[in-house]
């Protein structure tokens, strides 16, 4: 989702989210939120999205399905550096079907 979609429907995208947290969470949760930058040209405000994840994990959290886990945010995450173009978000990209394997997240368009 785009920055523009969180803006103009934030309701939305929370709900959206708080779906995810609901199907692929196990038992007991402890989460860590990485912002991937793979141009890193200039600091990012990531304060929008870091709202949304928290709103849709506290929602998560009160309807009962996991511990009191803490939320951390971690911006500054290393990660390959390439340069603008049309292959812009690349490695991201990579990174994050990467995560999925690991996890063995089959359909992640799939959250009913």
């Amino acid at each position: 989702m785009s920055l523009s979609t969180i803006q103009s429907n934030k309701s939305y995208v929370v709900d959206y989210v708080t779906k995810a947290f609901r199907h692929f969470a196990k038992k007991e949760i402890i989460i860590k939120v990485l912002y991937f930058d793979s141009l890193r040209s200039k600091p990012h405000d990531h304060t929008l999205l870091k709202e949304v994840i928290d709103e849709a994990f506290h929602s998560y959290l009160v309807k009962g399905k996991a511990s009191k886990s803490l939320l951390v945010h971690v911006s500054k995450f290393p990660c390959h550096q390439q340069s603008s173009g049309n292959t812009n978000g690349f490695y991201t990209a990579h990174y994050v079907m990467v995560a999925m394997e690991i996890l063995k997240v089959e359909d992640p368009w799939n959250l009913k």
